[in-house]
């Protein structure tokens, strides 16, 4: 990737968190989770799944706890509309433990984590749902599920425009995140310098 350099191109290296449900069953993927985090998971009850269909009285929590915690309105109301049709239609799941929240988006051989409507300072609140969404994402049968960009400890390169400016937050979440990976596989983009 040199070459990319010499043409103009600043190249950023990191990786990406992946669930691959391919070649694994759920004892496996388990034995993946980061050990400290699988006791926090287990003291953790009724978190409940949403896909093929949510109240609007519970979607409407969400939104309002993502409201909450962003301190703005970060999607006009016909996104969040979209967003609660996609649940009803089968293309996105919801986790959800009381007033906390995560959505995933959903398709045949692929799902994405998008977006939390968690606390974070909820002890355990974040390890749990993440946990009982990987296990629903692969009863519905995904073969992976991705959990986002994964910043290695020596990463110091420059973020894109589109990412957060505190790397330091920004490597937290992608240290958190991939401790529920069962692979980090490469990633990386060139940009004009």
């Amino acid at each position: 990737f040199s070459y990319c350099q010499e043409i103009g191109y600043d190249t950023l290296y990191r990786g990406r968190s992946l669930v691959d449900f391919r070649n694994s069953n759920i004892e496996n993927i388990w034995s993946h989770i980061r050990q400290s985090y699988q006791g926090i998971i287990k003291k953790i009850p009724n978190v409940k799944i949403h896909y093929d269909s949510i109240p609007q009285s519970i979607f409407s929590l969400m939104v309002d706890k993502h409201l909450e915690l962003a301190g703005r309105k970060t999607k006009p109301d016909i996104c969040w509309d979209i967003l609660k049709e996609f649940v009803d239609s089968g293309k996105a799941l919801i986790v959800q433990q009381g007033n906390n929240f995560l959505y995933f988006f959903i398709s045949k051989k692929y799902a994405y984590y998008s977006i939390s409507a968690a606390e974070k300072n909820t002890s355990g609140i974040t390890h749990a749902l993440l946990w009982h969404a990987i296990k629903a994402i692969g009863e519905i049968g995904c073969d992976i599920l991705d959990l986002g960009i994964y910043y290695p400890p020596v990463f110091n390169g420059i973020l894109a425009p589109s990412e957060v400016h505190d790397i330091a937050k920004i490597k937290n979440i992608s240290y958190f995140k991939n401790g529920f990976a069962n692979i980090t596989i490469p990633d990386f983009y060139s940009r004009i310098m």
